[in-house]
């Protein structure tokens, strides 16, 4: 039996319920703002006739979503989980084809899916094959499926009450770690017991734990078998998979939203109205930045944008509360005596601020798709300028007469390949919208380069006329 939490951690609760809600990518906030965004009240949404979205796919599920995602790691997947028996469906993000369908389900996931890739031996010698494991926590038990067959590969029902979504590490099954936080502010570390006998059954159990000043709220991050979590005291940590604790850096707020890793650097956000850049191997203090409202949700980056860190802030106030585009650039300060390393640094300004923002829904390389909590309109932003170029109504010309659209997927698709747009209406039909062809970026689009530009460059120059033969002169 699970025990029931205290009364701090019961007031965590309610703030982990509005982390859980809002699903990934998005911003979540204590108080819902009054009113439209000042940068969308007075548009007129655009039909889906009038906007650079053609419908890719269609596809009808069982009942209402209740929860969807498309993972970082597998961005050419998109999952649903449905009302009813909260099954999982998981679909090919391009051609809307059902891939497979989990067993049915107590409840709906908490916190966020996690997918892993595994290096398991193949049947030669030095041979090794590939595999995506899907994990998820339902209730007290944690789920590891396959990502190829949907099959299960094994459950665990936790001996505590959980706080996150798990986050798997390790390369292989004998390193594997399942680590999630609960709310009696322990970190907890799940592996897989190794057989010498392959009729003997293997089976998970919690390997270690530790004990933390405050409670885990959303899920890790790991790279390279380094552990990053962040937790309500303000402390961010780094671990190891044996439960080595690389560092530990107290940021001066609450860390309810997670940390993201670009290169050497580890970006989190607090409840102290502050952006913190790291030395993700050492736990340095690379640079901070100030904003005018907290930070309860995890920062984002996308791979076209070397210079550029998103950042949501949770703010009922219009001019304070949307998403912030920040400039990072990693920089060294030397010193002025040169037997002395340069000072690592990470330089921070705001670009722009798009007031009332709180979902990502989508992006191409040159906008982002953004919402607020109405689930039908979406929000065209110009990455370069920031500026609300046109909003889209989806439900305007809805493939299905008599429904509406109640559900947007939100996704974070960093590479910007994927540039889709994903709706489901109130009786399960799913329609998928995309941009085909080529899109420009801010800067190219500033240099006047667009797809018939580019056709032109590309095509053979034409042949020049042959001189004709000149007459015969007169005898």
């Amino acid at each position: 039996m699970t025990t029931v939490p205290h009364c701090r951690t019961l007031v965590l609760a309610v703030t982990a319920a509005c982390l859980i809600g809002g699903g990934c990518g998005s911003t979540t906030r204590s108080q819902a703002a009054s009113g439209p965004s000042p940068a969308i009240a007075g548009q007129v949404p655009r039909a889906t006739g009038d906007v650079p979205f053609e419908r890719a796919w269609e596809l009808t599920l069982p009942s209402r979503v209740e929860r969807s995602w498309i993972g970082e790691q597998v961005p050419e997947l998109v999952f649903f989980q449905v009302e009813g028996d909260h099954s999982i469906h998981c679909i090919d993000a391009r051609s809307g084809q059902t891939r497979w369908i989990t067993e049915a389900l107590p409840k709906a996931i908490l916190g966020e899916a996690f997918v892993q890739r595994l290096v398991q031996p193949g049947e030669r010698e030095k041979e090794v094959r590939i595999e995506e494991r899907l994990f998820i926590v339902v209730d007290d038990t944690v789920y590891c499926y396959d990502v190829a067959t949907g099959q299960r590969v094994w459950h665990y029902l936790l001996p505590f009450a959980p706080a996150t979504g798990p986050l798997a590490s390790g390369a292989t099954e004998g390193n594997l770690r399942v680590f999630i936080g609960d709310w009696n502010d322990r970190l907890q570390v799940i592996t897989l017991h190794q057989t010498t006998d392959e009729k003997q059954v293997r089976f998970p159990y919690v390997v270690w734990q530790m004990n933390l000043p405050g409670t885990i709220l959303s899920t890790g991050i790991e790279t390279e078998d380094l552990n990053y979590f962040g937790d309500t005291a303000g402390h961010l940590r780094c671990f190891k998979l044996d439960r080595t604790q690389v560092w530990d850096l107290q940021t001066g707020g609450s860390i309810e939203g997670g940390a993201t890793v670009r290169g050497r650097a580890l970006y989190a956000g607090n409840d102290g109205n502050a952006v913190h850049a790291i030395n993700r191997l050492t736990g340095e203090r690379l640079g901070q930045f100030n904003l005018q409202g907290p930070v309860r949700s995890r920062p984002f980056w996308f791979s076209g944008e070397p210079d550029r860190l998103y950042v949501w802030i949770d703010s009922p106030d219009m001019s304070i509360g949307g998403l912030a585009a920040l400039r990072v650039q990693p920089d060294n300060v030397a010193y002025t005596d040169g037997n002395k390393h340069a000072l690592e640094v990470v330089r921070m300004g705001q670009d722009w601020l798009v007031p009332g923002a709180r979902r990502l829904v989508g992006s191409t390389p040159l906008h982002l798709l953004l919402a607020d909590d109405a689930a039908q309109v979406v929000w065209a932003v110009q990455r370069g300028s920031g500026k609300v170029e046109w909003t889209w109504n989806v439900s305007k010309n809805w493939p299905k007469a008599g429904a509406s659209v109640v559900h947007l997927v939100p996704y974070h698709d960093r590479t910007d390949t994927l540039r889709s747009l994903i709706a489901a209406d109130d009786q399960g039909n799913v329609t998928a919208f995309r941009v085909f062809g080529f899109v420009p970026t801010p800067a190219q689009l500033a240099t006047g380069i667009t797809s018939r530009s580019l056709a032109n460059q590309a095509a053979p120059a034409p042949a020049a006329a042959k001189p004709k033969d000149a007459a015969p002169k007169a005898e």
